[in-house]
């Protein structure tokens, strides 16, 4: 092996309906070509844990020389944090969604031979970004898998009050200008489904790309993150085979008081007529809520009911409910009271606040409807904290 690598994660996905499915986190595959020319690009499995003891027990790849790492999660960057610590000859540069996306924050200095990276690959080599052709190489032995193909490294209306993205400046936004769709031609036998990267697919792409993607024989589904707003609403009408789309769809509390606090610039109308028109045309929706809100009212409460009982009946519906987690950059970060605080070796990483009993208990009744609704659906539900 060369003292030069190019390291992605790849982790089994545990979730209802998909056994043994893999995500690949191919956070090498638009520089594929120039990464392989000056090393080796290298699959490594990742297995999520809470015990912070069994990252000592992972080796890496080389002792000496240089890991260009694509991280997507917290862990994976914790993971390089004592790497780093063993291999002292080794310089970690880490980049990748969870970097990019402003979520880390630092207690204090990072080894000698650990730096984090905002930009792109082409921007820390000096090359023009997408001028290289989309390739990947998919780990052998592996019957399912997801993997990425990025459109853009933005969410475009970064206003959402929770979220990181408000307050992401110093990234070099990229965002590809010709769509060859090379994974079509990838030589992989088993079920692929493909993220079409974007944190918010914008209205443009909805109705420039998303009609030239390609049906081949290992598609299984593509995966779009959307906003359902009305602009989005009106391109996917321009849009047809949406029997095979999987939409991801951040409702996160559906009242529309709610969605004016955080700036989430959805019309309670348009997001029920748009959700039942991608269920009515064949679509799979995975609809994400959250609970933790330290400023619920009893309205909110029937509003969302009543929001959640106009969703259309489907076998293709998935409910995904996360726990309100706060990041230091986050526009929320002194709106609330810390609860649990999180922090992993170097990094700060955020809070879960702690509520008021009032909160406390318009929040249980909204994660109580929210289990009962999917239950009642007999569909699927990912509860995450």
């Amino acid at each position: 092996m060369k003292n030069i690598v190019f390291v992605q994660f790849y982790s089994k996905v545990d979730t209802p309906g998909r056994p043994n499915h893999i995500e690949l986190g191919n956070g090498f595959s638009d520089t594929h070509d120039f990464c392989k020319n000056i090393g080796d690009i290298v699959w490594l499995e990742y297995i999520f844990t809470d015990d912070l003891q069994a990252f000592d027990n992972i080796d890496f790849v080389i002792s000496e020389g240089t890991a260009y790492i694509s991280a997507s999660y917290t862990s994976h960057v914790y993971q390089v944090y004592r790497w780093s610590l063993r291999y002292p000859k080794v310089n970690f540069i880490v980049g990748g969604p969870i970097v990019s996306s402003n979520c880390l924050t630092l207690k204090y200095n990072l080894p000698h031979n650990m730096t984090l990276i905002k930009g792109s690959v082409e921007d820390y080599f000096s090359i023009p970004n997408f001028s290289f052709p989309w390739k990947i190489e998919i780990p052998t032995g592996l019957t399912s898998v997801t993997y990425s193909y990025t459109l853009e490294n933005k969410c475009y209306w970064r206003k959402c009050s929770f979220c990181t993205f408000c307050n992401v400046e110093d990234v070099k936004y990229r965002s590809r200008k010709e769509f060859n769709f090379e994974f079509k031609d990838v030589e992989y036998n088993g079920k692929t489904s493909i993220r079409i990267g974007s944190d918010s697919l914008t209205p443009f792409h909805i109705k420039s790309v998303v009609n030239k993607l390609p049906t081949f024989k290992q598609l299984k589904r593509y995966r779009i993150f959307i906003r359902c707003a009305s602009d989005e609403f009106d391109a996917i009408k321009q849009v047809s085979n949406l029997d095979r789309l999987s939409f991801t769809i951040g409702l996160e509390f559906p009242s529309q008081r709610m969605w004016n606090c955080i700036n989430k610039g959805y019309d309670y109308d348009v997001a029920i007529n748009m959700i039942n028109y991608l269920l009515d045309n064949g679509a799979n929706v995975n609809l994400g809520v959250i609970t933790g809100w330290n400023n619920l009212i009893a309205e909110d409460i029937e509003e969302m009911k009543k929001f959640m009982n106009s969703i259309n009946r489907s076998n293709n519906i998935c409910l995904v409910m996360h726990e309100l987690f706060i990041y230091p950059t986050s526009n929320l970060y002194d709106c609330y009271e810390k609860g649990e605080v999180v922090e992993v070796g170097p990094f700060m990483v955020g809070f879960y606040p702690k509520l008021k009993e009032e909160q406390l208990g318009l929040n249980k009744t909204a994660c109580t409807f929210f289990k009962k609704w999917i239950e009642r659906r007999n569909r699927d539900m990912i509860i995450k904290k």
